[in-house]
Formats: structure tokens, C-alpha cells, sequence
């Protein structure tokens, strides 16, 4: 098996260096009835060509042993010294160690947002991740990508994410939510249905490419399941029949040209916003607020919700205004508690 990567090079090369380090203690012991550190000693000296005098004379055999020793042994440095050689040419002991680092976040992580493959798709959504202040680490297999993703510190675990264990390792145990947008649609399904047996609680978003898909993606747990094409294609259609209803929509636009945001506001347990109506928050005159709608715990959601909606703990806010407004009314919430 050809090993590619030159840390894992190195490291197969001190292994293999520690081995034969035994091997000829152990051989020198038999062969020549030596002591542990006087047979130790000469397999050092042999090894690294010091050219220091021999414990004691060697017998035929031992002789024949050090042309062994020295032959495999200098042929396992000469595959170190290139390894660690390629390391230091192309960088690759900072990107080691910046790696490990990487890991360490990963694993302390928590609440946070997955993303599996970081092509067309996925750097749009990292993008959008990136303006909402979400924390969140992606899954990728090319070296190259990860180390784009390194240089514009974007936390990261190389591997293919159908795995159990990469999952794993970017804290899908503890993690909110998973967005799957790999390109093949096999994978996205093996994905769902691998991070749901590993996190029954993760809210699973998944990218589907036809209707066929789409149902397999429900069944193998995604909670919700996204067809670019359609979408793709009823923005376009819309934009050209109804172009002051898609600017107003233009997230994006609204952001950064008038300051606002459409947001999604949760209700916790013991909010001073519970059990109370929309007239009695009051949004709209504390905080400049707009409540267009409100899912409910079971799901269901109330479009343009009157001013006698009671409000309840676990329901989800859908409002639109600044975003000073909507993190005041945050902080509200939180610090009230």
C-alpha cells in the first residue's frame, strides 16, 4: 500500500525504526550472548554509522547480522530523512501542528453547525454561517480544500463523512444541526442516515437533486431537504414576473444595504415573553419589531399572527428588523431569565 501523505511517512519510518532497534538488541543478545544495554549499544552505533569500536569481537554470524542491520537501517533513515525533507519543502510541519490545533477546537465545540463538503453549495452556505456568527466546522477528503479552508481559519476535519468516526470527530454528538451538501446524492443519504443513529436530536438539512432523492433523504431522517434546481428556478421565474417582491426578499440586499434582518427568535422555559399575547410583548413599540409569523412547538406555523397570539415557551419568533432590535430583544430574553 503506497502511503502519500509525508507525516504519516515519518511517522511509519520512526516505527519501523523503533522495531528494528529491538530486533537487533534482541538479535545481538542470541547471537552473541551480550548484555541488554551492550547489545543495544551496538545496534545504536550500527544504525547511525557513528563508526564508534564494537562492544567485543564478533563472531561470523554477528557479522553477517550487522550487514543486515546496517543495510535495512539505513535504508529506513534515507526514507525518514525524505519524509521529513518533503515536510519541511512544502510546509507541512506548521500545517501538522495547525491542524492538531484545529482538532482541539473541534472537539470543544458545541451547539454548533456541520457542514459536509465545501463545493459550490457548501462555500455559499459557510459563507452565509460566516455573516449569521454561527459557529460551525466542515467535513472535507481533499487536501487541497483543507488547506484553503486553514488559511481562512475555518475549523476543519479531513475524512469522508459517511464515516462514523469523522462524524465523531466533528462533534456530531453534541452539535445542533448538520447540513449535508455533498455532490453525490448517495452520499447524502448514507450521511442522514448515519449523523441521525449517531445524534437522534440533530436537526439534519439535506441537499437532495430530484424528488426521488428528496423522499429517501425524509425517510432516512433529514428534518429538512433542499433541491437547489427548484429553488434555482422559481427565484429566477419570480424575478422576472415579480422583481420588487424578489429584491424585497434579497436577504443579502436588505443586510447591507438597509441594515435589516429577518430572524428567527426561540422562547426558552421561564421567558418573561411566555404565557403572555403579541399585544402585551409588545415588540413593535419596545423594540421596533415586526412578527410576521410563529412556529409552534408541534410544528405548525401561523402566518401574520394577530395581537391576541398567546406565546409559548419553545415557540420560535419569526421577526424582521434591525439587528440592534433583535439583539436587545435577545438579551432580554436571556438576561431576564
Amino acid at each position: 500500500m503506497k502511503i502519500d501523505n509525508p507525516s504519516k511517512q515519518l511517522w511509519l519510518s520512526v516505527v519501523i525504526m523503533v522495531a528494528i532497534s529491538i530486533v537487533g538488541t534482541t538479535g545481538y543478545s542470541i547471537i552473541e550472548g551480550w548484555s541488554v544495554l551492550e547489545s543495544f549499544y551496538m545496534t545504536v552505533i550500527t544504525l547511525t554509522t557513528i563508526g564508534f569500536g564494537e562492544v567485543h569481537d564478533l563472531s561470523v554470524h554477528g557479522r553477517i547480522f550487522t550487514i543486515f542491520l546496517v543495510i535495512v537501517g539505513m535504508s529506513v533513515v534515507v526514507y525518514a530523512a525524505q519524509s521529513l525533507t518533503r515536510l519541511i519543502v512544502e510546509g507541512q510541519i506548521l500545517k501538522l501542528f495547525g491542524r492538531r490545533k484545529m482538532e482541539r477546537e473541534v472537539k470543544r465545540m458545541k451547539s454548533h453547525f456541520i457542514l459536509c463538503g465545501f463545493g459550490r453549495t457548501g462555500r455559499q452556505i459557510c459563507e452565509e454561517l460566516r455573516k449569521g456568527k454561527v459557529p460551525y466546522v466542515v467535513i472535507e477528503r481533499d487536501e487541497k480544500v483543507l488547506i484553503e479552508l486553514a488559511e481562512f481559519r475555518i475549523n476543519a476535519v479531513q475524512g469522508e463523512a459517511t464515516d462514523d468516526e469523522v462524524l465523531i470527530r466533528a462533534g456530531v454528538k453534541t452539535a445542533d444541526t448538520l447540513i449535508t451538501a455533498v455532490d453525490s446524492p448517495a452520499d447524502n443519504v448514507f450521511i442522514t442516515l448515519t449523523a441521525r443513529g449517531l445524534n437522534p436530536d440533530l436537526h439534519i438539512v439535506a441537499r437532495a437533486e430530484s424528488s426521488d432523492t428528496e423522499k429517501k433523504l425524509y425517510r432516512a431522517g433529514a428534518n429538512k431537504v433542499v433541491l437547489p434546481h427548484a429553488i434555482g428556478g422559481r427565484q429566477m421565474a419570480m424575478a422576472a414576473m415579480r422583481p420588487g417582491i424578489v429584491k424585497f426578499l434579497d436577504l443579502d440586499l436588505l443586510r447591507d444595504e438597509y441594515g435589516v434582518e429577518l430572524e428567527e427568535i426561540e422562547i426558552p422555559p421561564d421567558s418573561p415573553l411566555t404565557g403572555i399575547t403579541l399585544q402585551q410583548a409588545a415588540l413593535s413599540q419596545k423594540f421596533g419589531l415586526v412578527a410576521i409569523g410563529i412556529i409552534k412547538q408541534s410544528g405548525s406555523m401561523i402566518f401574520n399572527p394577530g395581537s391576541q397570539t398567546h406565546l409559548e415557551s419553545g415557540d420560535k419568533l419569526i421577526l424582521f428588523g434591525s439587528l440592534d432590535q433583535l439583539k436587545h430583544l435577545e438579551n432580554l430574553i436571556w438576561d431576564d431569565l
